[in-house]
C-alpha cells in the first residue's frame, strides 16, 4: 500500500455519526439556515467526544481486496475546534498507521492532514496532491469524507423537499461546493426525521451524472446513549466497479479522552 500516494481518511466515521456515518464529528448541514433539520442534526451530535471500533471491507466488483479495522477518536477542545484521531489496528502490515484531522473553530477542516507512518517510523504533513487518492485503501476519498462532515466553508447548503427513504419520512438537503478542486457538482444528503442520522448521501458529478452513493442498513441503527447510531453502511461507486462496506463494533459516547491523544507527540507512539 502506498501511503503518500493515497488520500487517507468524515468519518465512516463511522458516517453519518464518520459516519452519523460512522460518526462524528460534524454533521452536513449544521450551517444550514432551516432550523428544523439544523436542531435536528445537533441533537444527535456527542457533547465531548466518541470512541469507535470499526472494520470495513473493500472489494472490486464482488472481489473482496481488503479487511480492515481501526479505532477512531473524536474529540471536542476549549477553543471551539475538534479533532479526529483514525488508527488502523488491522490487516498485521498496516498496524499503527494513523491520521489526524483538525477542525478549526470556524467549523472548517485543515487543508492538510498529519500521518503516522509505522513502516518509516515518521510524523508526516500531507496536503494537496499527495492527499489524492484512496483512505486505508478503501473507495472512499479524503475529498469525500470532508465533504460528508460538512467541513469545507467553501460551499452552500439548502433545504429540499422533503423525501421517503425505507418508508420513513426524511430531511432532504443539497450541499454544491464552491472548491475549485471538488469532483462533484453537488451532494444530496437524506436525514431521518426521527432518528436524526444521515441514511443516504448521493455524489452527482458534472452532468447532473450520479457517481457515488452512501447508504446505511436501516436495520443496523440503535440507540447508544439516548442517540441513534447507524452500525453498518456501505459507499459504492454507481457504476459498481467499487465499494466499501463498513461496520460499527463499538460505539462509546462522550467518553474520557485525554486531549494529549491528539497530538503529533501521541502519533509517534505508534499505538
Amino acid at each position: 500500500m502506498s501511503y503518500l500516494g493515497r488520500r487517507c481518511v468524515r468519518l465512516l466515521a463511522g458516517l453519518s455519526l464518520l459516519v452519523g456515518s460512522a460518526a462524528h464529528a460534524n454533521y452536513p448541514g449544521l450551517d444550514i439556515d432551516d432550523p428544523v433539520v439544523r436542531d435536528c442534526l445537533a441533537r444527535t451530535l456527542p457533547e465531548q467526544g466518541l470512541r469507535q471500533k470499526i472494520r470495513f471491507d473493500t472489494y472490486a466488483q464482488d472481489e473482496l481486496l481488503s479487511n480492515s479495522a481501526a479505532d477512531l477518536y473524536w474529540r471536542r477542545f476549549d477553543d471551539g475546534g475538534s479533532r479526529l484521531l483514525i488508527r488502523l489496528t488491522a490487516p498485521p502490515h498496516n498496524v499503527g498507521l494513523a491520521l489526524l484531522a483538525e477542525e478549526m473553530a470556524d467549523n472548517t477542516l485543515r487543508q492538510d492532514v498529519t500521518v503516522y507512518l509505522p513502516e518509516l517510523r515518521v510524523v508526516r504533513r500531507l496536503s494537496g496532491a499527495a492527499l489524492s487518492g484512496s483512505m486505508f485503501g478503501t473507495n472512499f476519498a479524503y475529498d469525500d469524507f470532508v465533504q460528508l462532515q460538512g467541513m469545507l466553508h467553501q460551499r452552500s447548503v439548502t433545504r429540499l423537499g422533503d423525501e421517503i427513504v425505507n418508508e420513513r419520512p426524511a430531511y432532504a438537503i443539497e450541499m454544491v461546493p464552491q472548491h475549485p478542486e471538488s469532483r462533484y457538482s453537488r451532494i444530496v444528503t437524506l436525514i431521518d426525521q426521527a432518528w436524526c442520522i444521515v441514511v443516504r448521501s448521493r455524489f452527482f458529478g458534472g452532468g447532473e451524472v450520479l457517481l457515488k452513493e452512501l447508504i446505511v442498513d436501516p436495520q443496523s441503527v440503535r440507540e447508544v446513549a439516548g442517540r441513534w447510531i447507524p452500525h453498518a453502511l456501505v459507499f459504492t461507486e454507481v457504476d459498481k466497479s467499487a465499494r466499501t462496506e463498513l461496520v460499527v463494533d463499538k460505539v462509546e459516547i462522550d467518553p474520557a479522552l485525554n486531549p494529549n491523544l491528539f497530538t503529533e507527540a501521541e502519533l509517534r507512539r505508534g499505538r
